[in-house]
């Protein structure tokens, strides 16, 4: 007797394209993974680690790392507005606290300069918006809010840093101003790294 495909029951079609799916995210998540270059550029190493900020977690497999035309793992199309403008290479990475989502992306730039006039280029439009704030740190930062969500910008040195957390209202701001403080507090201790204690002759040591 033929075997009709019919006779194969429903479940196994189902089974096999679940098992196929999974098979597909697996390999993707590798490749994603992969493409983060050893040892780790500063821009992935500034990214906030689980729970830096509190309450919030990494999502599983959401690093991305992109250089140069690479930028397109990160920006779906549109890549070439960050090269003219000065992107080297850029990390995103991917929040999680229960429900809420948070994107960081930092990007380090060819020079503070260069990041200071990206930084304006953003800052014209979002200057208009109603819920527009400059944030309190020792840096140049801001955040509005629309649509649901927290949008927030700071550079500092020759890094541009945007957070957007789909959170709507003051308690999106306030969790996107603590990503920035966490990831500003980061690039101080890169770019002003801690001297080592200077030993004086008897033995004693001194800063």
């Amino acid at each position: 007797m033929r075997l009709q495909f019919g006779s194969i029951p429903t479940k196994f079609w189902i089974s096999a394209c679940i098992l196929t799916l999974a098979l597909i995210l697996l390999v993707a998540s590798v490749c994603r993974a992969a493409k983060v270059p050893t040892p780790e550029p500063d821009v992935v190493k500034l990214l906030p680690k689980a729970s830096e900020v509190k309450g919030w977690d990494i999502s599983k497999n959401s690093l991305t790392y992109g250089a140069g035309k690479t930028l397109t793992d990160i920006y779906d199309g549109g890549y070439e507005l960050y090269t003219k403008n000065g992107v080297l290479d850029a990390a995103q990475q991917m929040y999680q606290n229960k429900k809420d989502i948070a994107i960081v992306t930092i990007h380090r730039m060819e020079s503070d300069k260069v990041a200071e006039k990206f930084l304006e280029y953003w800052q014209k439009s979002d200057s208009k918006q109603s819920t527009y704030k400059k944030l309190n740190i020792p840096t140049q930062s801001y955040v509005y809010t629309a649509d649901g969500s927290a949008n927030a910008y700071l550079i500092r040195d020759k890094y541009f840093v945007t957070v957007n957390v789909y959170i709507d209202g003051e308690n999106g701001r306030v969790a996107a101003e603590e990503f920035l403080k966490t990831i500003n507090a980061g690039i101080e201790k890169l770019i002003k790294p801690t001297k080592p204690a200077e030993e004086k002759p008897n033995g004693c040591c001194v800063k």
